[in-house]
């Protein structure tokens, strides 16, 4: 969506315009990172509990 990677799996943003915007994609990029990070560190989080059964 931001760099417009893999464009033909991903139809769907094709439309949506090019961000260029510095300051705009100092705040995107992070805030679209964080609900991946947050699902990695549950995960562990989840699997460490499951051992320690």
């Amino acid at each position: 969506m931001i760099w417009k990677e893999h464009g033909s799996v991903f139809t769907i943003f094709s439309g949506l315009p090019k961000i260029s915007n510095e300051q705009l994609l100092a705040l995107l990029v992070p805030l679209l990172a964080l609900p991946q990070s947050t699902h990695y560190v549950l995960d562990g989080f989840i699997w460490k509990i499951n051992k320690h059964k």
